[in-house]
Protein backbone atom coordinates (compact mmCIF):
# COMPACT_ATOMS: atom_id res chain seq x y z
CA UNK A 1 0.00 0.00 0.00
CA UNK A 2 1.42 3.41 -0.90
CA UNK A 3 1.13 5.98 2.42
CA UNK A 4 1.93 9.79 1.29
CA UNK A 5 2.52 11.83 4.16
CA UNK A 6 1.23 15.02 3.17
CA UNK A 7 2.68 18.31 4.88
CA UNK A 8 0.85 21.63 5.17
CA UNK A 9 3.05 24.46 6.25
CA UNK A 10 3.32 28.26 5.25
CA UNK A 11 6.31 30.09 3.65
CA UNK A 12 7.35 32.10 6.76
CA UNK A 13 7.58 29.18 9.30
CA UNK A 14 8.77 26.24 7.34
CA UNK A 15 12.08 26.65 7.83
CA UNK A 16 11.87 26.36 11.69
CA UNK A 17 9.22 23.65 12.02
CA UNK A 18 9.89 21.42 8.81
CA UNK A 19 12.76 20.17 10.47
CA UNK A 20 11.84 19.23 13.63
CA UNK A 21 8.95 17.02 11.69
CA UNK A 22 11.18 15.84 9.43
CA UNK A 23 13.71 14.66 12.43
CA UNK A 24 10.62 12.86 13.90
CA UNK A 25 9.35 11.26 10.99
CA UNK A 26 12.75 9.68 9.67
CA UNK A 27 13.17 8.48 13.10
CA UNK A 28 9.89 6.71 12.61
CA UNK A 29 11.19 5.19 9.39
CA UNK A 30 9.07 7.33 6.96
CA UNK A 31 11.22 7.73 4.00
CA UNK A 32 11.46 11.29 1.82
CA UNK A 33 10.15 9.58 -0.95
CA UNK A 34 7.30 9.40 1.17
CA UNK A 35 6.95 12.54 1.61
CA UNK A 36 4.91 16.12 0.26
CA UNK A 37 4.85 19.59 1.47
CA UNK A 38 2.57 21.90 0.54
CA UNK A 39 3.72 25.73 0.97
CA UNK A 40 0.98 28.54 1.33
CA UNK A 41 2.01 31.73 0.40
CA UNK A 42 5.17 30.67 -1.10
CA UNK A 43 7.10 33.03 -3.66
CA UNK A 44 6.23 31.02 -6.88
CA UNK A 45 3.79 28.51 -7.78
CA UNK A 46 6.58 25.98 -9.04
CA UNK A 47 7.56 22.28 -7.91
CA UNK A 48 10.80 21.37 -5.99
CA UNK A 49 12.15 18.46 -4.77
CA UNK A 50 14.88 18.97 -1.88
CA UNK A 51 16.88 15.96 -0.52
CA UNK A 52 14.23 12.90 -1.95
CA UNK A 53 11.22 15.43 -0.59
CA UNK A 54 8.86 16.88 -3.41
CA UNK A 55 7.39 20.41 -2.56
CA UNK A 56 4.22 22.24 -4.15
CA UNK A 57 4.42 25.44 -3.53
CA UNK A 58 1.00 28.05 -3.84
CA UNK A 59 1.57 32.03 -4.13
CA UNK A 60 -1.94 32.34 -3.03
CA UNK A 61 -2.99 32.50 0.77
CA UNK A 62 -5.03 29.60 1.42
CA UNK A 63 -5.99 27.91 4.84
CA UNK A 64 -3.61 24.93 5.53
CA UNK A 65 -6.67 22.89 5.19
CA UNK A 66 -7.69 23.47 1.66
CA UNK A 67 -4.15 24.17 0.68
CA UNK A 68 -3.35 20.47 0.50
CA UNK A 69 -6.85 19.08 -1.32
CA UNK A 70 -5.99 22.19 -3.70
CA UNK A 71 -2.53 20.91 -4.65
CA UNK A 72 -4.09 17.71 -4.87
CA UNK A 73 -6.10 17.82 -7.68
CA UNK A 74 -4.26 20.74 -9.43
CA UNK A 75 -1.24 18.39 -9.88
CA UNK A 76 -3.19 14.95 -10.32
CA UNK A 77 -0.67 13.58 -7.47
CA UNK A 78 -2.02 9.83 -7.03
CA UNK A 79 -1.72 7.74 -3.86
CA UNK A 80 -3.50 4.63 -2.05
CA UNK A 81 -4.01 6.56 0.86
CA UNK A 82 -2.82 10.43 2.27
CA UNK A 83 -2.04 11.00 5.67
CA UNK A 84 -2.71 14.55 6.62
CA UNK A 85 0.17 16.62 9.01
CA UNK A 86 0.24 20.36 10.18
CA UNK A 87 4.21 21.41 10.27
CA UNK A 88 3.77 21.65 13.84
CA UNK A 89 2.67 18.46 14.53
Amino acid sequence: MNIIFAVATHSKYMNQTLPILFGSMKKNNIKNSQIRVFVNEAESDDTVEKDGIIYYNSKEPTCFEWIIPKLILKNNLQSDRWFLLHDTV
